[in-house]
């Protein structure tokens, strides 16, 4: 389904607002998709409408931790397990907790993380499409990252440091060196996915995608109130034809049957410390 990324991003975006408004003294009253859901795409009509009132201040603790949530994509460190108690708490600390699936059984976490591997290979090597659009929106080096802060980028840090050069051409180069330095590195750190969680919608419809946004975010941010990082595995979750056998293959291994659909799913560990990436200034998305 296209648009499903983007939809679930609108819930996980909203999710934010809605307690940030209430840790300032608004009540959020939400109409979601209140011109119909946009199908097969997104349109023009309005994904949601928030009409705030004003009452008491309401602070969720998850708040507190939102300058600090951020996609660690690095290897996990596996001297240190990740225990059900802390699972239960991130999946407590959503808004349909009986949406969330966990596990900690090496037997799929293993699945989980071959098939998210080999999904990827599909959608960065055997499909030139995708290869290109990813290597075409990657911002290299600061001046670039500055002029566009939003999506892949690599710094003026990581050009000094990486195996070879890093252009346009290598990065949609499956020869190149380093394009297969960054699949080395990326399947590194997927195998150090030891702890899983993932979102499932009863029915494949935008609201189970904008739902699915909600309570990804609230889980990551409980999960960093734990000490823990989060990195959501797409790859197998994509939605152009190369990927359905990897779709259904996901699907199947989870225990996840028609209608029902999984809209998230990502690894849970310890990593290493990381940074924001960049992003646009909150007055570049905000119309009068």
């Amino acid at each position: 389904m296209p648009d499903r990324q983007l939809t679930v991003g609108f819930g996980t975006f909203s999710e934010l607002l809605i307690m940030a408004a209430e840790a300032e003294g608004y009540a959020v009253e939400m109409g979601l998709f209140p011109e119909g859901e946009p199908w097969p795409v997104l349109d023009h009509r309005p994904i949601a409408i928030f009409t705030l009132h004003r009452q008491t201040p309401r602070r969720d603790p998850l708040l507190d931790h939102i300058l600090e949530r951020h996609t660690n994509r690095t290897p996990f460190d596996l001297a240190r397990s990740v225990s059900i108690q802390q699972l239960t708490a991130i999946r407590k600390a959503t808004r349909k907790p009986e949406r969330v699936h966990l596990n900690l059984e090496p037997g799929l976490a293993t699945k989980i993380q071959d098939i998210t591997m080999r999904a990827w290979d599909v959608w960065m090597i055997s499909s030139p499409s995708t290869r290109l659009e990813v290597a075409r929106v990657t911002h290299i080096g600061n001046t670039a990252i500055a002029a566009a802060p939003y999506g892949p980028y690599v710094s003026d840090t990581a050009l000094k440091k990486a195996a070879g050069p890093i252009t346009f051409e290598t990065l949609s180069d499956p020869n190149s060196v380093q394009f297969k330095v960054n699949r080395t590195a990326y399947r590194r750190a997927i195998q150090t996915g030891l702890a899983h969680l993932w979102i499932v919608a009863p029915q494949f419809d935008r609201k189970g995608m904008f739902d699915a946004g909600r309570d990804w975010v609230r889980a990551h941010l409980q999960a960093i109130a734990l000490g823990l990082d989060m990195e959501p595995h797409s790859q197998a979750l994509q939605d152009f034809p190369e990927i359905v056998p990897y779709v259904d293959e996901m699907h199947n291994a989870l225990g996840v049957s028609a209608p029902a659909r999984i809209h998230m799913l990502g690894r849970i560990g310890y990593g290493s410390a990381v940074g924001p990436a960049p992003r646009l200034p909150v007055e570049a998305h905000l119309q009068s």
